[in-house]
């Protein structure tokens, strides 16, 4: 794994905990919002697609023989299928996230069911959700 092509994501950059930005990659924007994650030029399906694998790529695997998604349980230390779409809600937090303090125009596209949607269909297609 010396090439992770996650690594390279040119609109992307990781926030610490305490909101700086790591000092590999230096950002002129300010994180926005409680994600660790930011989009930093324009918001699309695909780079809120690329957060979710970073964010929850560990908790959150796609079975495309069923068409569900699985989330590991930490406590019960087991998958379970996702039945209360939390994998569809993370999209949605991850998306509202990055729109935050955004132009009115941004906002009412990235906060729309479709995007969503979107996101979601990126991140079955990710070949490290399988």
């Amino acid at each position: 794994m010396a090439d992770d092509p996650f690594d390279k994501a040119p609109r992307l950059a990781v926030v610490a905990d305490n909101g700086a930005a790591p000092s590999v990659e230096k950002r002129k924007r300010k994180p926005r919002g409680p994600s660790r994650v930011m989009a930093v030029d324009v918001i699309t399906e695909d780079a809120i697609a690329l957060t979710f694998t970073r964010e929850y790529g560990a908790s959150a695997r796609y079975d495309h023989e069923i068409g569900r998604w699985a989330i590991w349980d930490a406590e019960e230390r087991f998958w379970q299928w996702d039945k209360r779409q939390l994998a569809g809600y993370w999209c949605r937090a991850l998306a509202r996230a990055a729109s935050e303090g955004r132009a009115a125009k941004v906002l009412e596209r990235v906060q729309r069911k479709g995007f969503v949607s979107g996101v979601e269909v990126f991140c079955r297609m990710d070949p490290s959700m399988r």
